[in-house]
């Protein structure tokens, strides 16, 4: 799968990288419309911080499969993208996504719902302070009740 991204947002880069890598996906990212290397690609994923009046006509001259768009106001742009997903957003809402895009099941073992987290983890932690920088994060610890005796 040929993936084309599309943005200005360091965060976006790495979960969109992350997801990529996950699919064995080739992907292109480009902070504008103007340099892309190639004429066809299976996805485009575009972050609304790179969106311009521009880039919404280029892509109509683009060999397209489909269009994600990232945005914090997805209901604003949903009409004119195939698949919309709001900011900010796990990995495994956008390899879904993709997944639905290639219509290919995930190989013999499901990954868990904490699979992308397991390699955020492994990160060195110069990397995770990058990809956190400025985000909100809430953690919830839940301990298993005690069983009375």
């Amino acid at each position: 799968m040929n993936i084309l991204l599309i943005n200005k947002n360091m965060v976006v880069s790495r979960l969109v990288r992350l997801c990529a890598k996950e699919l064995n996906a080739t992907l292109d990212e480009r902070a504008s419309i103007a340099d892309i290397a190639k004429a066809h690609y299976d996805v485009v994923i575009i972050d609304e911080s790179a969106l311009t009046p521009q880039l919404e006509s280029s892509l109509e001259m683009l060999s397209i499969g489909s269009t994600v768009i990232l945005s914090n106001n997805p209901l604003e742009l949903m009409h004119r993208y195939d698949f919309e997903l709001k900011k900010p957003f796990l990995p495994r809402d956008l390899s879904s996504i993709l997944l639905e895009i290639t219509h290919t099941q995930p190989t013999a073992t499901t990954p868990s719902p904490n699979d992308w987290l397991e390699k955020v983890l492994m990160l060195e932690p110069s990397t995770i302070k990058a990809i956190l920088a400025g985000a909100k994060v809430h953690i919830t610890i839940e301990f298993p009740k005690e069983l009375s005796q």
